[in-house]
């Protein structure tokens, strides 16, 4: 019998507006149980088996099933018992393990072979050589960024709203603040409203950077924000309680939306675990199918990356479902990793349609990147100077005008297009902006020389040069 694993996904909580989007169109361990009950068994197995090469055991076991009956795909006892060994290693224990001994006992050699052909891709072990994140991160001789105690631009920022929001940024070596990235929003504020007055007393805050043995390394952080009113339901301590319940609640329920969100919550504050091995909230919801929680998996493996000096390509998995769902931010995370070797015609091929499809998505930080990499990569095949030029026109109409990158971004796809005054006036723009925040403007500078000489410049706008 199929193991449906109901789960309750879409607007459980009446809250986080700006996160929990339930657009009904994504694909997940719900739909494709939605698509078994109808009967479209090729539709259900196709993302059981996008979900089963995430690890998740329940999507493996429903394979099993389906395989042992034929629905979706020709009947095999071999690979049936392969996916319901797959799924008892990776934590199912729908049946019990007498009666899945026995089935493996009673499968003839070449069925042994089958089974064992779909452990050898599925199976625990080898997901964890694959794909799976290790249980702990670990980066010997890694100091982690940290405010500097003498400047904090966000104090009273949420003195009169409730909520708590959660944004990522880059601390350069150089300890300023680039990048800002609004991850989550749980407040009675929107997204839209938060970021442009978020934005910029961010850019001026100031951070001891991180550093790798001794020394400085550019990292991306992650922080909350709560508000700064008092201990009662008007955003102090009583109302981040009650939402924290409420989430937890949520999660434990099986809302994928909501483990995601605690997930996030979790990493930053290690009193909302439990247990010895406190549950991973994040690594469930991405096995079910919510896209950024897949995309929070795949970050996972940046450090990892900074200390190995080289990409972990366990994290492709984890990419290529979130971009596959819809995540933009992992369009531009995918393209980026794809770029990291040189990438063969179908490679590029790809690589341009994620950037496209980041270059139009409303997500700022991916439509900014996007519009950078079509205007500017060093990488002819890659540039599309009229995407570029058509998504840097969006993009400058941002509500968000504090953020330098953001102009030069807007400056290298006006260059690309040939259209050099405006460029050089929008790169003026950028280097005053990072001028008042104190950034080394070498870089800027020398592209602002470039269109003023009328010449596109090509290549990484968003380097900072070495402090």
């Amino acid at each position: 019998m199929l193991k449906p694993e109901v789960r309750g996904w879409c607007c459980a909580l009446g809250v986080c507006a700006a996160l929990l989007v339930c657009t009904g169109a994504r694909a997940d361990f719900k739909w494709a149980m939605s698509q078994f009950d109808a009967g479209r068994y090729e539709a259900a197995r196709a993302e059981f088996l996008a979900l089963a090469a995430l690890g998740d055991d329940n999507s493996q076991y429903n394979l099993g099933a389906m395989t042992l009956q034929g629905q979706g795909g020709p009947a095999s006892k071999g690979a049936g018992v392969g996916w319901l060994l797959a799924a008892a290693e990776n934590g199912n224990h729908e049946l019990p393990a007498a009666e899945l001994q026995s089935l493996k006992a009673a499968l003839s050699e070449a069925e042994r072979h089958d089974a064992q052909q779909v452990l050898d891709v599925y199976g625990h072990e080898a997901l964890l050589r694959t794909t799976l994140p290790p249980d702990e991160l670990q980066c010997p001789g890694l100091v982690q960024a940290r405010p500097a105690l003498t400047n904090d631009p966000l104090k009273g920022f949420m003195s009169t709203h409730t909520g708590i929001i959660l944004v990522a940024f880059t601390v350069g070596a150089d300890g300023h603040l680039r990048d800002p990235e609004l991850r989550a929003v749980i407040s009675d504020l929107t997204a839209q409203a938060v970021a442009p007055v978020l934005f910029e007393p961010l850019l001026q805050w100031h951070w001891r950077p991180a550093t790798l043995n001794k020394v400085p390394r550019e990292l991306r952080v992650l922080i909350k924000i709560l508000p700064n009113g008092t201990p009662n339901g008007q955003g102090g301590v009583t109302w981040q309680t009650n939402q924290l319940n409420r989430i937890r609640t949520a999660a434990e329920g099986g809302n994928a939306d909501a483990a995601y969100l605690f997930g996030l919550l979790q990493s930053l504050d290690p009193s909302l675990a439990h247990g010895s091995k406190p549950r991973d909230f994040t690594l469930t919801a991405a096995q079910v199918g919510q896209p950024e929680a897949a995309h929070a998996v795949a970050r996972r493996f940046d450090l990892l990356s900074l200390c190995n000096k080289g990409g972990d390509p366990r994290r492709l998995p984890w990419l290529r479902y979130a971009a596959a769902a819809g995540e933009t931010s992992a369009d531009l995370d995918l393209a980026q990793a794809l770029l990291d070797q040189p990438p063969s015609a179908d490679q590029l091929a790809q690589i341009k349609s994620l950037l496209q499809g980041a270059a139009t998505s409303d997500n700022f930080h991916a439509k900014k990147y996007a519009v950078a990499l079509l205007a500017a990569s060093p990488i002819d095949a890659v540039r599309l100077p009229e995407a570029a030029l058509a998504a840097a026109q969006s993009l400058s109409r941002s509500p968000i005008q504090s953020d330098p990158q953001m102009f030069e971004a807007v400056a290298a796809a006006q260059a690309a297009s040939g259209d050099f005054a405006q460029a050089a006036t929008q790169q003026q723009t950028a280097l005053a902006k990072a001028q008042a925040l104190g950034w080394n403007t070498r870089f800027i500078e020398e592209r602002l020389d470039a269109y003023r000489s009328r010449k596109a410049w090509y290549g990484d706008i968003f380097a900072v040069p070495a402090p």
